[in-house]
């Protein structure tokens, strides 16, 4: 099963839909009373939600989202509010007067009923392959989740059985040679696996510096060591540089801690312009960017814009979210290690996404430097550097330079 999801708002304009189509469209029918079933399924939603909302057991996270248990217990039957109105659709449906009528009688029935098996299902809370979840947005939207622990089933049904051959590629499937993550997300595990050869010449167009004296990053004396040995770093590469964090807040500290020590250096941060005009002004250099989530993935900036990328930490991610929430408890219940099967992997993955922003093309060079002394003092440090490509690497400063003085 796919993540089913009902939205209040999509589902207030449903009942509006229903209604001019039942009624005829145009206030004025509503203000003469004709839709009261309507309106009543309306009043019987917002009562259930505001319900929802003010239950003490549901604890709202920064983001406005939550992980529900059998212990939030606001209810509703919506198909017994709904019952006049899909019988009255289905009525239409046979009464209509032409092919278009009836179809879209059968799509009000359908999307009504489908709706209301939705919020049946995420009230009862009972099927123990799915967890359920919901989101307040901005606008007071909210949307009730029903999303499944694996994607092997879904992936089974709509790829697997449905062609004769499916090819899976993609720079982050594996972690070093180990498909192991992705075999047991998508239950491939009778799939024909192999890892292809770069077009790129790691070793000549590129060099891996990892970190061995700085203090760990759950240690106070951290952030201002890694202020030092960013301003190191910058002054060896005079700009070009993107430096990517897992945390807002340092980058933030970063950024005004270096900005005044530089002349002739352009100083962009994530947030002061929108990802496009960021990279626009980026590519203009000597630039530096400092940048959180989005910059790991997906920035392509070829030739001498960029030579320098730093991982100033390890992208492990803190399960903030429902969905992460919900699948780290869900590893553990199994039996599992949700470090070494869920945490790690990701990480490693986000790791490679990061270091494949500076190679882009046969004719790039540069060096990728990662601060987090983790991957040099930790036994899971070996997974992240198999998992990398195959460039020099270093633990001298000295040779950076060396690199970048050939």
């Amino acid at each position: 099963m796919i993540s089913r999801t009902f939205s209040t708002f999509a589902f207030s304009a449903l009942l509006a839909e229903a209604a001019d189509f039942i009624y005829g469209a145009g206030r004025g029918a509503r203000k003469k009373g004709k839709n009261t079933n309507t309106a009543a399924v309306k009043k019987a939603v917002d009562d259930f939600i505001r319900s929802l909302l003010s239950e003490k057991e549901l604890q709202l996270d920064r983001k406005n989202t939550a992980l529900v248990d059998k212990d939030v217990s606001s209810r509703i039957d919506l198909h017994k509010h709904l019952a006049e109105l899909l019988f009255i659709l289905k009525e239409k449906a046979q009464e209509a007067q032409s092919s278009d009528e009836r179809k879209y009688a059968e799509y009000l029935f359908g999307s009504l009923e489908n709706a209301a098996y939705t919020v049946k299902d995420w009230i009862n809370r009972d099927n123990a392959k799915c967890f359920y979840w919901l989101e307040q947005e901005p606008d007071s939207n909210v949307n009730l989740w029903i999303t499944p622990y694996s994607l092997n089933e879904d992936f089974e049904e709509k790829i697997t059985n449905a062609y004769d051959s499916v090819i899976m590629t993609s720079a982050t499937l594996a972690a070093g040679d180990d498909f192991s993550y992705i075999v047991n997300q998508f239950g491939v595990h009778s799939a024909n696996m192999g890892v292809l050869k770069s077009p790129f010449d790691y070793k000549k167009q590129s060099i891996l510096y990892l970190e061995k004296e700085l203090p760990l990053p759950s240690e106070k004396e951290f952030a201002p060591a890694l202020i030092n040995r960013l301003q190191e770093v910058i002054e060896i590469t005079g700009g070009a540089t993107l430096i990517l964090f897992t945390s807002i807040d340092l980058m933030k500290k970063s950024y005004e801690a270096l900005k005044p020590k530089f002349r002739g250096i352009k100083f962009l941060m994530q947030g002061q312009f929108n990802a496009v005009k960021l990279i626009e002004k980026f590519r203009e250099g000597p630039a530096v960017l400092f940048a959180t989530s989005s910059f790991w993935q997906g920035v392509d900036i070829k030739g001498d814009a960029l030579k320098c990328v730093v991982i100033t930490k390890l992208p492990f991610e803190v399960p903030e979210h429902p969905l992460q929430k919900a699948i780290y408890r869900h590893v553990k219940e199994q039996g599992g290690n949700d470090f070494a099967d869920i945490a790690l992997p990701r990480a490693v993955f986000m790791l490679k996404q990061g270091f494949g922003r500076l190679i882009r093309g046969k004719d790039d060079r540069g060096a990728v430097i990662i601060l987090d002394t983790r991957i040099t003092k930790k036994t899971y440090g070996r997974s992240f550097i198999k998992s990398l490509p195959d460039a020099e690497i270093t633990h001298d400063m000295d040779n950076v330079i060396r690199f970048f003085n050939k």
